[in-house]
This record gives structure tokens, C-alpha cells and sequence, in this order.
């Protein structure tokens, strides 16, 4: 499980470099989310680093650490590999959805004791460009894990080149 992600994260890494030699467009976000699950809640704070590959197709990758625990564990952190489709509302504004697969780590209040938990995890959101380098974003993403993540997040995008 650990070895799968981690082959994916490699390979997301590989198709960056050479597209970044091209000109994409590269963007990091910062932000903030709320984590909703069957059994506990989470705040998190993350970043994210992806590539437009194009204006309908890209990547990224995502890390998230609780900042605030639920009432019975506490999330570690998120790990989380996508890919995205985007397609323009209009000229600031557009819509993407995501389909990837995502990794987390909690700990049991005080315990100790550790666990994790993986699967598929597929969202989607809308993003408004406040100038050519800065956009807002926000989303919903739903991580097929054993207490089915529901994540609700609002970032600031950076965008790199052009």
C-alpha cells in the first residue's frame, strides 16, 4: 500500500520535469480544510503542487496535516496523488474535478497507537483568477477510506510562468 502511493507520487514527480522544461502552467496552493468521516472531524492545513498539462488536463499532489483533532483520533497527515480535468466557465472563472488516490495516517488520542488508512478519492470544485498569478479555489473531495472522508477545502493558487 505504502509502496503503490509511493510509485504513483514517483511517476506524478517524472511527468513534471520534462513538461516544466515546455512551459506549463505550474501552480502550488496553500490551504485549508475541513474533514468530515463517519466517526470523527478534522481541521488541516496543506499544500498542493500541480501542472496544467494543457487547458482541459493535469496532475498534482497534495499534503495536509491536522491541525485540530477530532474527538477520538487525531489526522497525522494526508498524502494525495490526481489526476485533474479542468474546463473553463469563463474567462476567470472555471470549474475541475479530480480522481486520484490519497494515503492518511491518524493516532489515537494520546495512545500511541497509530493507523492508516488509503483508496481512491475523487472531488471536484471551481476556481476564480483574481489576475494572471493569483486565483481562488475550493472544493469537495471524497476519500473511499474506511470512515469515507468527506473534505471540504478553500486554497490561494500561486501560478508559476505565463
Amino acid at each position: 500500500m505504502h509502496r503503490t502511493f509511493t510509485l504513483a507520487l514517483a511517476a506524478a514527480g517524472m511527468t513534471l520535469t520534462p513538461a516544466a522544461a515546455d512551459g506549463p502552467d505550474i501552480y502550488a496552493e496553500a490551504a485549508y480544510a475541513f474533514i468530515g468521516g463517519d466517526g470523527d472531524d478534522f481541521n488541516a492545513v496543506g499544500a498542493r503542487l500541480g501542472v496544467d498539462f494543457n487547458d482541459y488536463i493535469g496532475a498534482e499532489s497534495e499534503v495536509f496535516f491536522g491541525v485540530e483533532g477530532g474527538t477520538f483520533s487525531d489526522l497525522d497527515f494526508e498524502l494525495g496523488g490526481y489526476a485533474v480535468g479542468n474546463v473553463s466557465l469563463t474567462q476567470n472563472i472555471g470549474l475541475f474535478a479530480r480522481l486520484g488516490y490519497a494515503y492518511s495516517q491518524f493516532s489515537l488520542g494520546g495512545t500511541g497507537f497509530e493507523f492508516d488508512d488509503d483508496g481512491i478519492a475523487t472531488g471536484a470544485g471551481f476556481k476564480v483568477d483574481f489576475g494572471p498569478k493569483i486565483a481562488l479555489r475550493t472544493g469537495y473531495t471524497f476519500q473511499d477510506i474506511a470512515s469515507d472522508a468527506h473534505i471540504f477545502d478553500a486554497a490561494l493558487v500561486y501560478k508559476f510562468g505565463k
